[in-house]
């Protein structure tokens, strides 16, 4: 269950990351200054979110993530083609990168290793672009609304059960060596602490 709440992030992560570029493309400008925003947004972001993300919970990371998009799509709505956005715009999608930082930090050991991690997170990622792309394509800008909360709900469910049962294996009885017998509760079955 873990590796699926890992690949739907990466796919909300790339559904988020497409729809910022095509909103940009699409009312502020077509021209590089758009990708750039979006890349260095992302990434900027992206390191505040690994050095500080544990700070708030996963679920309020989405919805911030989901606020900032939102917001960014609400105002270049209202000031369309205004290129004094660009940095508002930068900095929302800033907002959205750090949660994918926060995403490493917080799950870091979710697998045995950040290298798997990273594998089945950019699996999802590689897969959200291509998704990203082709739902924008058949539904336009209907999609730019559906699809961030559409996958933004998922992974909070998933997360929901990947925690559950990580949480789960973590509450099993742990037999301690070293505790003395009839350490633990007034029954005498102080051998098994539970975490």
């Amino acid at each position: 269950m873990p590796r699926i709440y890992i690949i739907l992030s990466g796919l909300l992560f790339a559904v988020l990351q497409s729809a910022y570029f095509f909103v940009l493309e699409i009312r502020l400008t077509a021209a590089y200054p758009s990708f750039l925003a979006v890349t260095l947004g992302w990434l900027v972001g992206s390191v505040v979110g690994l050095r500080w993300g544990s700070r708030l919970a996963e679920m309020m990371w989405i919805n911030l993530s989901l606020l900032a998009f939102f917001g960014t799509q609400t105002l270049l709505y209202k000031f369309p083609y205004a290129t004094w956005m660009l940095p508002v715009a930068a900095l929302m999608i800033a907002v959205s990168g750090a949660q994918a930082g926060a995403f490493f930090r917080q799950n870091r050991e979710m697998l045995k290793s950040a290298s798997r991690l990273f594998f089945w997170e950019n699996n999802g990622f590689i897969v959200g672009w291509i998704v990203g792309f082709t739902c924008f394509v058949q539904f336009g800008p209907v999609y730019l609304i559906i699809g961030p909360a559409a996958m933004a709900l998922s992974v909070a469910l998933s997360g929901v059960l990947a925690r559950r049962s990580v949480f789960e294996f973590a509450s099993t009885p742990i037999a301690l060596s070293d505790a003395p017998a009839g350490a633990g509760d007034d029954t005498g079955e102080g051998d098994a602490v539970r975490f």
